[in-house]
């Protein structure tokens, strides 16, 4: 078995550990596995969740790029003594060795979200993916915002399968969003408002969120800090799934909300296009009113149907680690 160190510098998210941990639960299947991390609190959460062999250099986000410069001549002959290192979080630094870098943030590349942190992030991401054999991605649609000149060297390792599922037997209406700018957010509470007093159906109003102020004597129900586990035994109480970011990368939301037999109401952009199989119930982004129809559509339909298409989404590593 090939020995590949991954470069889990960075790492802090709540969504990028999950992938973290899935990714390198997999990889193991094909490899031996050494994991660099870059604070002792991503260790210990590694550590708890049965992983072993990580070592951890302490250094800032903004030097990762240049890691091995800024490091002693032991980590860097570490680092370069594996036959492949995989770089999550974007970017990372060239070794001596194979390099594969995961792009699992294309925030940078859109044009609805123009920062001068997304340039410089850009700038890294291309820069990563130049020295790097290859590029990862998980989704099909991310492909498009990459740079035309490196399409020969990105792979996907997730596949999307389309199945029935009986739909579910909660009833109500959820969403996951958080406070950054392009979830959309404020839409989303717009939206669920209108229904609470459009929509005479008894349904539940759910917003799993980290946003710190919620909407006053609101019939939404706001919950927050929840493990995986606890998301998706939310997902099952309901029968409707609400998004509207401007973007996304994994979709793992929309993927989890179809896995639970919801009717996934999204903006019709390419993301969702990807990521839902029935189209019908997809919105005009942005556009209360049609997202509100969108729903009681699905209200609608829901009283007639027992199963519902889905896209079901899976991903191995084992052809890009060959």
């Amino acid at each position: 078995m090939n020995n590949v160190l991954i470069n889990a510098c960075g790492i802090k998210s709540f969504g990028g550990i999950n992938v973290l941990k899935s990714s390198i639960k997999d990889i193991k299947k094909y490899s031996n596995v050494a994991i660099l991390v870059s604070d002792q609190e991503l260790q210990q959460r590694l550590i708890s969740s049965g992983f072993d062999n990580i070592k951890v250099e302490q250094k800032p986000r903004f030097t990762h790029p240049f890691l091995l410069l800024f490091s002693k001549k032991d980590l860097r002959d570490w680092v370069n003594s594996f036959d492949t290192t995989v770089h999550f979080g974007n970017f990372g630094f060239r070794t001596k060795t194979k390099d594969i870098v995961f792009i699992q943030n294309i925030l940078p590349y859109s044009k609805k979200i123009v920062s001068l942190k997304n340039l410089l992030l850009r700038y890294f991401i291309n820069k990563s993916i130049k020295f790097s054999t290859l590029a990862v991605v998980q989704n099909d649609h991310v492909i498009e915002y990459l740079p035309t000149k490196f399409k020969s060297k990105i792979k996907s390792i997730g596949s999307v399968s389309q199945t029935n599922i009986c739909t579910s037997n909660g009833k109500g209406i959820i969403a996951i969003s958080n406070d950054l700018p392009y979830k959309n957010i404020d839409f989303i509470e717009r939206v669920m408002s209108d229904l609470a007093v459009n929509i005479n159906e008894d349904y539940k109003l759910t917003l799993i969120t980290d946003k710190k102020s919620h909407m006053k004597k609101s019939k939404v129900v706001y919950k927050s800090s929840l493990s995986s586990e606890e998301v998706r035994n939310e997902l099952i109480k309901h029968s409707i799934y609400l998004h509207a970011s401007s973007v996304e990368t994994l979709c793992l939301p929309i993927f989890e909300a179809q896995d639970s037999g919801l009717i996934v109401v999204a903006p019709e952009l390419d993301y969702a296009l990807n990521a839902t199989s029935e189209k019908k119930y997809l919105y005009k982004y942005k556009n209360v009113n049609n997202a509100i129809d969108s729903i009681k559509k699905a209200i609608t339909d829901l009283k007639e149907i027992q199963s519902l298409p889905i896209n079901s989404y899976s991903e191995s590593w084992k052809d890009v680690l060959k």
